[in-house]
């Protein structure tokens, strides 16, 4: 699960029509498509997508957070009306649980999915070695889990379920007994219920990465070629 965009830097493309508001009226557009195209340009364009690109694995990592900036639903509660854990987080209960039988200090809240901040990772495709000319083309930039890089099919599916609402399901053996044992047990009537934490959606939508890369670019493009703007 992960967003991603891409750039064309040849032709009539919309990088050519935002470059082409960054300057004066009286610079022709053909004079600015030939700067486009070139190895100047080409690397502001490149640099500007992987400033954009650290600044989203910042806010998605941050996601993760105990801050929760997001606001994303809490971890899965537990849904038996008879006991006193009715409607309790159960990530905090049980952590709480655990510490407490070792008499170490109550643990505070834990981070919503902060298990999933160290499979995040960015990416700009194609991979152009430091110092070299980019090449002509498209470029992509993808922000989140990448399972050919970390993790694999098995996290990207975990990481794609846990973003949807639905049941939770149990391991059994010692862990349902404990759960029992912390009256939380397990059966047909007591499932717990995973809320919907649509997390890489809602960054996309709140941090639009697209106007973050044209911000990016157009300070390149000003300290650049500041002259013409």
């Amino acid at each position: 699960m992960s967003f991603f965009f891409r750039v064309l830097h040849s032709g009539d493309t919309e990088l050519e029509q935002l470059i082409s508001r960054c300057f004066s009226e009286n610079v022709p557009v053909a004079q600015i498509a030939r700067r486009q195209t070139g190895p100047a340009l080409r690397g502001i364009v490149r640099s500007s997508i992987a400033r954009t690109g650290s600044m989203l694995f910042k806010r998605v990592r941050r996601a993760f957070s105990r801050a929760n900036p997001y606001g994303l639903a809490p971890l899965a509660t537990y849904p038996g009306q008879e006991y006193d854990t009715f409607g309790a987080v159960m990530a905090s209960h049980i952590t709480n649980q655990r510490r407490g039988r070792r008499g170490e200090r109550r643990a505070a809240k834990p981070a919503i999915g902060g298990g999933f901040a160290k499979l995040m990772q960015y990416r700009i495709d194609p991979d152009v070695a430091r110092g070299t000319t980019p090449p002509i083309g498209e470029v992509n930039l993808t922000v989140g889990l990448i399972p050919e890089r970390r993790g694999g099919p098995e996290w990207a599916d975990a990481f794609r379920r846990w973003q949807e609402a639905g049941e939770l399901g149990y391991a059994g053996g010692s862990q349902t007994r404990f759960l029992a044992a912390i009256r939380m047990p397990k059966s047909k009537g007591h499932v717990p219920v995973r809320p919907a934490r649509p997390v890489i959606s809602r960054i996309e939508q709140e941090e639009k990465p697209i106007s973050l890369f044209e911000r990016n670019l157009v300070e390149r493009l000003q300290r650049r070629f500041g002259g013409f703007i």
